[in-house]
């Protein structure tokens, strides 16, 4: 047993294990320690490469605020391909190679209505802006004549907490256990005409098999054959 940075270790302890990294062992609850070559004194928290700046834009900026997308106002319409078309249908061009003259003369972009950005208007306000105790909805102890005959007596908080409706369950499927008994039982086929007929042939057929047998002569050996029995059937 020997030690490594003041750790009791069980084997044999090299001095590669302080400077190798494939060797040295890492230390409970702490990261593998770090080796580099010609690191000098170099500080824990010192980090090798570039260091990129951290954006300030966090997941909590991120999911405070929703930024809407603004289109580019510079943007251009595109070209109206179904309207040059039907100019140039019109005008007597119908061939295909005769529409792309046509297209750069006659130049049709697609329509594109005045759309004002939704940041521009005026923001709605909404009760919980100004109280901030204000509570949506209803409160859950005043509960409508109507929900209290379809769903029942509002459950406690006691009974839901402690799971105490899955030993309902447990009773009332303790109750139909003969229910279930019952129909998981195996049921006899019922036979049809067809089935009974095909039984009743083959019973006659075995039953003939049986007779001719017992009135046919029981084979023996020949050397057996002039021996009486002993046995009184």
């Amino acid at each position: 047993m020997a030690a490594i940075d003041d750790h009791l270790r069980c084997g044999v302890v090299r001095n590669s294990m302080e400077q190798n990294v494939l060797l040295t062992k890492s230390k409970l609850g702490k990261a593998r320690p770090f080796f580099a070559r010609n690191a000098g004194d170099v500080s824990e928290t010192h980090a090798f490469g570039v260091s990129k700046p951290q954006d300030p834009e966090v997941a909590r900026e991120v999911s405070g605020l929703w930024k809407e997308h603004e289109k580019n106002p510079d943007a251009k319409p595109g070209p109206n391909y179904v309207a040059m078309n039907k100019q140039a249908t019109l005008s007597g061009l119908t061939k295909s190679n005769q529409q792309l003259d046509f297209r750069l003369e006659n130049p049709i972009e697609l329509r594109t209505g005045i759309q004002t950005s939704k940041h521009n208007e005026t923001p709605v306000t909404i009760p919980s802006d100004t109280n901030p105790y204000f509570i949506y909805g209803r409160a859950s102890s005043n509960r409508p004549l109507e929900e209290t005959r379809l769903t029942g007596e509002a459950p406690d908080m006691r009974d839901l907490l402690q799971g105490s409706f899955m030993w309902d369950w447990v009773k009332m499927n303790k109750k139909r256990e003969a229910e279930f008994h019952l129909k998981a039982a195996k049921i006899a086929p019922t036979p049809t005409a067809a089935a009974l007929g095909h039984a009743m042939g083959g019973k006659r057929v075995v039953d003939k098999q049986k007779e001719t047998t017992s009135k046919s002569k029981q084979w023996k050996m020949s050397k057996f054959s002039n021996v009486k029995s002993r046995v009184n059937k």
